[in-house]
């Protein structure tokens, strides 16, 4: 099945906090030259949510479905959490004529709606947090 993750990096080094609210890094820390390191911490998880890995795909991945590892803007996540609530507030046709442009649906994908709802709480949830000199990571695997 497909796994997806935003993970949320940082640059640490001796001394230095880790991102706030998160007690170990979910990934083996990357060693920089300079004597610091790169954490990853997963910010996001989501399984088989074929509509949302669609949109990072067009959207972040330039059409590249190859699992690699992606970086996303704030403004991507920002955007995708908006077209989220967009489709969650629409109803009937401009529902429908929303999610088939945004966030197209899949035949063998069941929970649409709640995927979406669920996709806007956690970012919104990371939109909130505004966490400073970090980047996030999308990626994926089958």
């Amino acid at each position: 099945g497909l796994d997806q993750y935003l993970y949320v990096c940082k640059a640490l080094y001796p001394g230095d906090p880790l991102i706030p609210g998160v007690s170990q890094a979910s990934r083996m820390p990357l060693p920089l030259n300079d004597g610091g390191i790169i954490v990853k911490v997963e910010a996001a998880y989501w399984r088989r949510a074929y509509s949302i890995h669609g949109w990072f795909v067009r959207n972040v991945q330039n059409g590249q479905d190859d699992c690699a590892e992606y970086t996303v803007q704030v403004s991507e996540i920002e955007r995708l959490r908006d077209i989220c609530r967009e489709i969650l507030d629409a109803r009937g046709d401009q529902r429908e004529d929303l999610q088939d442009h945004h966030l197209p649906t899949s035949i063998i994908y069941t929970n649409y709606e709640d995927e979406i709802g669920r996709t806007e709480e956690l970012l919104t949830k990371i939109l909130n947090a505004k966490l400073e000199d970090t980047y996030y990571v999308y990626t994926s695997s089958f």
